[in-house]
């Protein structure tokens, strides 16, 4: 939704500058492009701090235990498997052309009539 002023005018951003110089674009895309290339630089860096931040939350806390999550997701997908093993078991019929009753269907065959 544009406000008023906007509706008026007919234009839907009336804070965008047309008469911005090509010297400015340039350097506008050229800091921006820098900064792309200087975030990309420090990637190895951040993946680093945060594999360090993981190791000493779960290998070096000793409040964690993590046998008690495990067990309990393992335990999870178990019964998860069994329940839809179950539902499998109960919707597998052998069902035939005769056994269907079609319903809001139109008859596409080229028959003549």
């Amino acid at each position: 939704m544009a406000c008023k002023s906007c509706k008026s005018s007919g234009s839907m951003n009336p804070d965008i500058k047309t008469d911005e110089k090509l010297v400015g674009r340039i350097i506008k895309y050229a800091v921006k492009t820098l900064g792309f290339l200087i975030a990309i630089a420090l990637l190895p860096l951040i993946n680093l701090a945060i594999i360090w931040f993981m190791f000493e939350t779960i290998v070096l806390n000793k409040d964690i235990d993590l046998r008690s999550v495990i067990n309990k997701y393992v335990t999870d997908k178990k019964t998860q498997k069994e329940d839809e093993e179950e539902d499998e078991e109960e919707d597998d019929y052998d069902l035939t052309e005769d056994d269907v009753i079609m319903l809001n269907v139109e008859d596409i065959t080229n028959k003549s009539k």
